[in-house]
């Protein structure tokens, strides 16, 4: 390879569009002075308060999970990174366009008279293999 190839390649690298950006959020412990695990924000089995660091288009803040369980923050983290992706976003939208009733009717449980119907064809249907042959 020749030294002429990398300024090239820095170039390009340089030159990628402004929505190619690191996102990222992580979380950690923000630990009481009395913690013995004080000094280790990436310790997950202490009851101190757990916080998330953003980090969004060169841009950082630190925010606090509101919850003392390391998993519950893991999820908050995971919500926060669904919101920054576009197919998430997408999926949210044509949910919310779903009618509500359309989501209660696939849940409803069937009218009583067509309940019935389906239990008698069923129960004759278990006894149609046991008949014997005449």
């Amino acid at each position: 390879m020749s030294s002429a190839a990398l300024p090239a390649e820095e170039l390009q690298l340089q030159s990628l569009p402004a929505s190619i950006s690191t996102r990222n959020v992580t979380v950690y412990t923000r630990h009481k002075p009395s913690c013995p695990k004080n000094g280790e924000p990436y310790w997950k089995r202490c009851h101190c308060m757990k916080y998330l660091y953003l980090y969004k288009d060169g841009e950082s803040r630190q925010v606090s999970a509101k919850t003392r369980s390391w998993e519950k923050a893991e999820e908050r983290a995971q919500e926060i990174r669904d919101s920054w992706n576009p197919l998430r976003q997408l999926e949210r939208a044509l949910q919310a366009k779903v009618p509500p009733l359309l989501q209660r009717a696939s849940h409803a449980p069937l009218p009583r008279v067509a309940s019935g119907l389906l239990t008698r064809r069923l129960y004759g249907l278990r006894f149609l293999g046991t008949r014997s042959p005449e």
